[in-house]
């Protein structure tokens, strides 16, 4: 094999890491939203975006600590833009989320901004299967994290 052909081969392969680190990472901060939103056996839940901040800020050490196993530029990348867009990232994250709600259930989820840090969540009898939303917000959240990474 020559030395183009090895090349290429490592770089599509760290690619492939990246991606599924993103993907990864885009997984987890999806469940933690939609966990803290919509916890099991209520119909009422919150977001506290003290506890957001700190556990998707984690995540997304995580994942540019893995990503720089194999591409040390765009985990540089990843961390930059995390400390750059600290005060309003995760912010940034939660609105998208409730975007999302929003769009998919309408007047059937109220949200109230019941303190400057919390966000209480109450869905109607009505709203049946929430499972969707996690889908589509991951998608949402892999492209940010690709957005982030300059991808």
């Amino acid at each position: 094999m020559s030395n183009t052909q090895s090349n290429g081969r490592r770089e599509m392969m760290s690619r492939l890491e990246v991606e599924k680190a993103l993907f990864t990472a885009s997984e987890m901060i999806t469940s933690t939203m939609f966990t803290s939103a919509f916890p099991d056996h209520t119909r009422e839940g919150s977001l506290d975006l003290w506890e957001l901040e700190f556990k998707i800020t984690q995540v997304l050490i995580d994942t540019a600590n893995n990503i720089a196993e194999v591409a040390p530029a765009m985990a540089n990348g990843l961390s930059f833009e995390v400390k750059r867009r600290r005060a309003t990232l995760i912010d940034d994250m939660v609105n998208l989320f409730i975007e999302c709600i929003r769009d998919a259930f309408g007047s059937l989820v109220q949200v109230e901004y019941a303190t400057p840090r919390v966000i209480a969540i109450s869905a109607s009898a009505e709203v049946g299967k929430k499972d969707f939303i996690q889908k589509e917000f991951k998608s949402t959240m892999y492209d940010v994290l690709r957005n982030l990474i300059g991808k």
